[in-house]
């Protein structure tokens, strides 16, 4: 379970300024219904506490880290050099192994050299 506190200023305008001049600003004031200031703070505030405790619950599960590392892994492989269709060999390699660009160069080099191996086989068929 997460728990969270949030205390921190939240100056803000309610009347005057870009409030009047926005017509957006009027409307989602008009929604909100704060009765006065101090409740349009408070629900702010809350929001902000709300949207802090669901990013750290993605970040604490396998998802976002999951997408993350598939991210980083086609970033080294772009960075490696490979091409279009040697990218999610290579990705797959990243993600399986060492993830640097060191590493992504080298299995490159590998992906490439059985490419040759498996074209050459195939050359001596016909």
């Amino acid at each position: 379970h997460l728990v969270g506190h949030l205390q921190l200023p939240l100056p803000m305008g309610a009347v005057g300024g870009a409030i009047g001049a926005l017509p957006m600003a009027q409307v989602v004031r008009r929604l909100g219904g704060y009765q006065n200031l101090a409740i349009m703070q408070q629900v702010i505030a809350a929001l902000g506490l709300v949207q802090n405790l669901a990013a750290m619950q993605a970040l604490a599960g396998p998802g976002i880290q999951a997408g993350h590392m598939k991210l980083q892994a086609n970033a080294l492989a772009i960075a490696a050099g490979a091409t279009e269709t040697e990218l999610p060999m290579l990705v797959n390699a990243l993600r399986q192994g060492s993830m640097d660009l060191k590493h992504a160069q080298q299995y490159l080099t590998t992906i490439r050299l059985n490419k040759k191996v498996g074209q050459s086989k195939d050359e001596n068929r016909d």
